[in-house]
């Protein structure tokens, strides 16, 4: 059968699967699968090939080995209580300033996302922990579901990013060096963010919103002085230790998360909520997520052996051979596709399904590796706050129980402004 037949049909198989609800590693692997079973004339012997050594020595990935890291501490953080006490300790240091509420929520989301990995899990996260906090304190629903969703956008674009680190192991470039040409444009749209938050609270839409709105029964904390050191203290050395010695050399990311694992760990015991119960659930939810990144990450290199085997690249490549010789109008295609997946799909599966194909395509173009994981990954963080689906905005909205137009009333703005700037 004609290898253009046989890529019809797994596209076919690809695109079913996909609108039929199945996870991401599913839809990738069962098209490989029957794509790979077609071109070997329906035998098992290219499969066999593959099966028996990829997917042991894709696992085995050190690059994977930061997936667990971030992840645990992660789990640690949210579940020590600190994230309450931080809305109350910077609350009282700004004197009752309801703008730096906000700027915090989108701090807080670029950490959490960074160390998360997902944008809706971490959209979700903050409609639990900040949504009641900002309405509690002043912000219309409108406006509190918006930030929430723009910070849990960001964990494409702060490092240590899991979809960066996922970028990197499929196009094998440094994981290191996305880190660090991700910080500044992740720096850069987190500041506007802020900017945005703090514009948004003072014009007359958002106060006459603000009165009618329902505050949530949020309670006014009081820590002491005591608490509110260690909040900061803690903080910030785990900042200082993640970026501090990823940039310095002086740890690898691996290393640094490790480190920030244990620091979580002990933080619960210094906040008193360590017991075997937080502990089971945090390892659990660490199996999880670092199982899901893993399938997903092999039935991504199952797809790029069937991207190979079928020519699907050599073909897109011949469609795109006009296109090559202007990376410039290039590039302008790829962001209109990559914006319009973003809308839809969760940024990781996103770049598992793409960047195996387009990999040829982007070494004949000339264009560096580097620089377009960062591109992409800042479409993720745009894409995920616009309509029809905005996998952020509706990640929050089902948290925190907004409506998900009233969500979309800020966020559309958010994004527009942050696209044009």
């Amino acid at each position: 059968m004609a290898n253009f037949t046989v890529i019809v049909i797994a596209v076919i198989i690809f695109l079913v699967l996909l609108v039929t609800g199945h996870y991401i590693s599913t839809v990738m692997f069962g098209a490989s699968f029957i794509g790979l079973f077609i071109l070997g004339g329906f035998n098992m012997s290219v499969l066999s090939g593959h099966l028996i050594n990829d997917p042991y020595l894709n696992a085995a990935s050190y690059t994977l080995s930061t997936v667990p890291m971030f992840t645990l501490m992660a789990q640690f953080i949210m579940r020590s209580g600190i994230i309450r006490d931080a809305y109350a300790v910077v609350f009282k240091a700004s004197k009752g300033k309801r703008s730096s509420l906000g700027i915090m929520t989108i701090l807080l989301g670029g950490f959490l996302g960074a160390v998360s990995g997902s944008a809706t899990a971490t959209a979700a996260s903050l409609g639990q922990i900040s949504v009641p906090e900002l309405r509690h304190r002043g912000y219309s629903e409108h406006l509190a579901g918006c930030v929430a969703a723009c910070a849990g956008s960001l964990s494409a674009v702060i490092p240590p990013s899991l979809m960066l680190i996922i970028y990197g192991g499929i196009a094998q470039a440094s994981v290191g060096k996305l880190f660090m040409a991700t910080l500044i444009p992740g720096l850069i749209i987190m500041a506007l963010f802020g900017v945005l938050t703090v514009i948004f609270l003072n014009t007359k839409m958002e106060k006459r919103l603000s009165e009618q709105s329902e505050h949530g029964d949020g309670v006014e904390l009081e820590v002491s002085m005591g608490r509110m050191i260690f909040v900061c203290v803690i903080g910030i050395a785990i900042m200082a230790i993640i970026f501090g010695g990823i940039y310095s050399g002086l740890f690898t990311p691996t290393e640094s998360g490790a480190i920030g694992a244990l620091l979580g760990l002990i933080t619960t015991f210094v906040t008193r909520t360590f017991n075997f119960k937080l502990l089971k659930e945090s390892l659990l939810d660490t199996i999880k997520v670092t199982g899901m990144s893993a399938t997903i990450i092999l039935a991504a290199q199952f797809f790029s052996r069937f991207v190979t085997r079928s020519l699907m690249a050599r073909y897109l490549m011949q469609s795109l051979s006009g296109l090559i010789a202007r990376p410039v109008l290039l590039l302008l295609i790829l962001g209109i596709i990559y914006f319009l997946l973003y809308m839809f799909l969760d940024g990781s599966a996103v770049v598992l399904m793409t960047v195996p194909i387009l990999m040829p395509i982007l070494n004949e173009a000339g264009i560096d590796l580097i620089w377009f994981g960062i591109f992409i990954c800042t479409l993720c963080t745009l894409g995920s706050l616009t309509p029809p689906v905005g996998m952020s905005v509706y990640a929050t909205a089902g948290a925190s129980k907004i409506d998900l137009g009233k969500i979309f009333t800020y966020a559309m703005p958010f994004a527009a402004i942050t696209t044009v700037i």
